[in-house]
């Protein structure tokens, strides 16, 4: 090869590099995720979007093809000279990462956990966002304005978790970058993040869904099984406990817990009585967990469920003659569907993708915030919501909808409208 066509190739590989950003670690800035995410189109077209039921599993594949890294791309990125905000590649790094770290410091399998909050704590709780990418990024501008998280990602405020009830997964155009962010929410604040298994991750539903067409199409290069990084992804899965417990209260003869977890109350694992001494384990605010395969033991106590908080669960039967049966109203986010056998019980909503918008009206960015006292009968429950209009020029704020005795379910006087300055 000549000089000049060296030099000639060596200025295109500049011109090419000037204008990016190199990013060191994948998504590990809240603002250059953002800046990421405003280069996608945040409700593109699915291929079978003239058949209504398809939007329970819409199909992108058109999208993500279009999106593929071109071979110039793909050799800027491999020689370095290239670093994209994310990659397929920083996928599987923090993928394996998280599934190494996840199974040794918690349990694999069918399990649970446990923790006793401190009195005034407060539990930032997602329902099943389906890959609401984009709306997820706006919920954590949001953490980032009341000064619960920072721009790192890290929760700064005292006493305060973040919980994802299950169904991150699928629905969405971005179910791999969802995944990317919430994994780094859990890399960096360990003991703070859970995120509870879903139906979706559970029993390799995933593998009749967007996830899997995902991985085929964006993840190829990782190996030439029929499902690219799928075993990964399911130890990844098997990770995830089937419900949260929160301790609000232990005597000598009497434990009272609140589940948040996907499955229903009446779901034959989850069965607070059968879990032995479990329950007799002294916890704080710093997680155990249980196996549900465990040798079962007679508990010691009286296990009282006072409440359950889940997500609301939507399906085919949902839509009637291709119309939507009703329109979710902001209120939505945080349904109370009174007490059943005892148990208060709640639902979250989350998802803020072209399904829910097209199939119930939910154009909402939403997220719930659980807030705990010394007293059970004083703990709230909260909503925090904004409605996410396509057009860019309009920019509503983030407000405390409602709130609510978490117990009780009735109304708490709303006198702090606070209100975001996005």
């Amino acid at each position: 090869m000549t000089t000049r066509k060296m030099r000639y190739i060596l200025i295109l590989l500049f011109t090419i590099c000037s204008d990016t950003t190199f990013y060191a670690v994948v998504f590990d800035r809240l603002e250059s995720i953002e800046k990421y995410a405003a280069k996608l189109e945040e409700y593109p077209n699915a291929d079978n979007i003239l058949q209504m039921g398809d939007w329970l599993d819409p199909n992108y594949t058109t999208f993500h093809k279009k999106h593929l890294p071109g071979l110039i791309d793909r050799i800027l990125t491999k020689l370095w000279l290239r670093k994209p905000a994310w990659t397929a590649s920083d996928f599987a790094t923090l993928l394996q990462k998280t599934v190494t770290k996840q199974k040794r410091d918690s349990y694999t399998g069918r399990f649970v956990l446990k923790l006793k909050p401190k009195p005034n704590s407060s539990f930032i709780i997602f329902g099943n966002i389906h890959g609401s990418f984009h709306s997820l990024i706006r919920n954590l501008k949001e953490l980032k304005r009341q000064k619960i998280i920072d721009d790192s990602l890290k929760i700064i405020k005292p006493d305060y978790y973040i919980v994802f009830i299950g169904n991150v997964i699928d629905r969405s155009p971005f179910i791999l970058e969802t995944l990317t962010l919430v994994m780094r929410l859990i890399d960096n604040n360990p003991q703070k993040v859970f995120y509870i298994k879903g139906d979706h991750e559970d029993k390799n539903k995933w593998h009749r869904y967007g996830l899997r067409r995902e991985l085929v199409l964006r993840a190829s290069g990782f190996s030439k099984n029929d499902i690219p990084l799928g075993s990964l992804m399911n130890t990844f899965f098997d990770t995830l406990p089937l419900a949260l417990y929160l301790v609000t209260s232990s005597s000598e003869k009497t434990v009272n817990v609140i589940r948040i977890s996907s499955f229903p109350l009446e779901d034959k694992e989850l069965r607070e009585e059968k879990y032995g001494n479990f329950w007799d384990i002294p916890v704080d605010e710093k997680p155990i967990g249980y196996k549900l395969s465990e040798e079962k033991k007679l508990p010691t106590k009286e296990i009282k469920l006072d409440s359950l908080i889940t997500i609301e669960r939507w399906s085919l039967a949902a839509i009637r003659g291709g119309k939507r049966i009703r329109d979710y109203s902001p209120e939505a986010g945080l349904l109370f569907w009174g007490k059943k056998n005892g148990v208060a019980e709640w639902s979250v909503f989350s998802s803020n993708t072209n399904t829910t918008r097209r199939l119930f009206g939910f154009i909402y960015d939403s997220f719930v915030i659980l807030t705990t006292a010394l007293e059970i009968d004083d703990w709230k429950i909260s909503l925090w919501s904004r409605e996410a209009p396509l057009q860019e020029d309009k920019k509503p704020v983030f407000q405390k909808i409602v709130e609510y005795n978490l117990i009780s379910g009735s109304k708490v006087k709303n006198d702090e409208k606070a209100i975001s300055s996005d």
